[in-house]
């Protein structure tokens, strides 16, 4: 008898069209025969996986979401350092800004 071991994985390019996912069926069996490997490649548009994503219960688009935060953490991080400015301030520069600040909050 063989044990059959699916091995499912998506190859996706949103830039280009149609999108991909390839499916590879392992067969592995015992007695020291031989396995068999057959791969299956699928053209999925952005809308297909779309609507296939539409259909998760709410549990599953939350896990995705999560596994999708985690695959853009780095692209995020770097859209948010690109909208910050640079900061050119010194130490010397803020002590002498609290010191006139307290001055002119004295003087009056």
């Amino acid at each position: 008898m063989g044990i059959i071991l699916p091995e499912i994985f998506a190859q996706f390019n949103l830039a280009n069209n149609p999108l991909y996912v390839k499916f590879v069926d392992k067969t592995y069996k015992t007695m020291n025969t031989t396995s068999y490997k057959r791969t299956y490649s699928l053209p999925f548009t952005f809308d297909d996986v779309l609507k296939l994503i539409k259909s998760f219960s709410i549990e599953d688009k939350v896990r995705l979401e999560k596994e999708l935060e985690k695959e853009t953490l780095v692209y995020r991080a770097q859209k948010l350092s690109d909208k910050i400015k640079s900061n050119d301030l010194t130490v010397e520069d803020v002590v002498a800004e609290v010191a006139e600040y307290r001055k002119k909050r004295n003087a009056k």
